[in-house]
């Protein structure tokens, strides 16, 4: 997706429950390959208040990028930067998924992450994430590629148990050497 682009959801399960509609808009921003967006209801997206508190801005006439792009803080770039370096390039590179299918967001709708048409979107941690969160965060990739798999033969917990079990040791081992090359 370019920066601006917007990708639209409905609830994030396949149960015949209520759902909001979700869109996923592309902040003007990325690190190392890894995308920032902004995911909420349509209603969010429009709202220069609920997209301030979040440390997004809209680009003006003046601006060097399409008018209306939203533009991230010089605080949401850092800690955005900062969690593209500790956990989600290691997560992709250990996963062997390319960088750009891993994403950081804001707003009222990403929860504890989603997955949105195969791109991975990580919650944005309001405090700094360690290496040593990695255990963390692997656990909740597993979950988040699950997730798009589910409604079929197996279910959310079935996938993520079995990526879990095929991958765990490795990661273990790659957790401490990332520990070791402090």
């Amino acid at each position: 997706a370019q920066a601006g682009e917007a990708m639209y959801t409905g609830g994030s399960s396949g149960l015949p429950t209520t759902t909001e509609e979700v869109a996923l808009r592309k902040i003007h921003w990325s690190h190392g390959g890894v995308s920032l967006y902004a995911c909420g209801p349509p209603a969010f997206l429009a709202s220069p208040e609920a997209l301030q508190a979040e440390g997004l801005s809209l680009a003006g006439r003046q601006a060097s990028v399409p008018r209306g792009s939203f533009l991230p803080s010089e605080g949401l770039k850092q800690r955005a930067a900062a969690f593209a370096e500790s956990v989600l390039v290691p997560l992709a590179q250990f996963f062997q998924v390319p960088v750009s299918s891993v994403a950081a967001a804001v707003g009222p709708s990403i929860g504890r992450g989603r997955n949105v048409h195969g791109l991975i979107c990580f919650n944005l941690p309001q405090h700094e994430v360690r290496r040593s969160d990695l255990c963390r965060w692997y656990c909740e990739m597993c979950r988040l590629l699950a997730s798009n798999a589910s409604g079929e033969d197996f279910s959310t917990a079935e996938v993520a148990s079995a990526l879990t079990a095929q991958h765990l040791t490795r990661f273990l081992e790659f957790q401490a050497s990332v520990r070791r090359r402090r």
